[in-house]
């Protein structure tokens, strides 16, 4: 596979991958030719049942009871949410291993990416990564050897 080898080596023992999905995303580290799992991020977007809540109905027992719980998110409102429980996972991971990383490649939904990378520069200012990529795409669930794959086809000078 060549994304271990050559000049244009993608994948090393100093890159960090992030794997990010519409509500949650996953951080590797590159072990040993493979995807060493290092921590899960959940992006639990949270309702706001005081804005969109209806109050329906009283139960047998007199009690007022809301409407379903379907609510709607400005979103703005929830892809800024996404980012900054993302951004945050991202950043307490490199303050603790900040000089075993060089490389950060990261995957995002296509309607984030542009917020994405604006959010990521804005905050990574202050550790030591010489490569940042964000990669267009929603790979959360690919196998580990076919997202290694598709990776190593990117230009990543996009």
């Amino acid at each position: 596979m060549q994304a271990f080898t050559g000049d244009k080596q993608k994948f090393n023992n100093q890159t960090l991958l992030v794997v990010s999905t519409t509500h949650s995303g996953d951080i590797y580290t590159f072990q040993k030719n493979k995807l060493e799992h290092k921590k899960s991020v959940d992006v639990n977007l949270r309702p706001y049942p005081e804005k969109h809540g209806q109050l329906t109905s009283s139960s047998p027992s007199g009690n007022i009871q809301k409407a379903g719980m379907v609510y709607e998110r400005d979103h703005e409102e929830e892809i800024s949410e996404y980012i900054t429980a993302m951004s945050e996972a991202i950043q307490n991971y490199l303050k603790e291993h900040d000089e075993d990383i060089l490389r950060m490649l990261v995957t995002v939904p296509s309607q984030i990416k542009g917020d994405f990378t604006e959010a990521m520069k804005n905050t990574m200012h202050n550790v030591h990564i010489n490569d940042l990529h964000v990669i267009e795409g929603n790979y959360g669930k690919l196998p580990h050897e076919q997202l290694i794959s598709i990776i190593d086809s990117k230009d990543l000078s996009e």
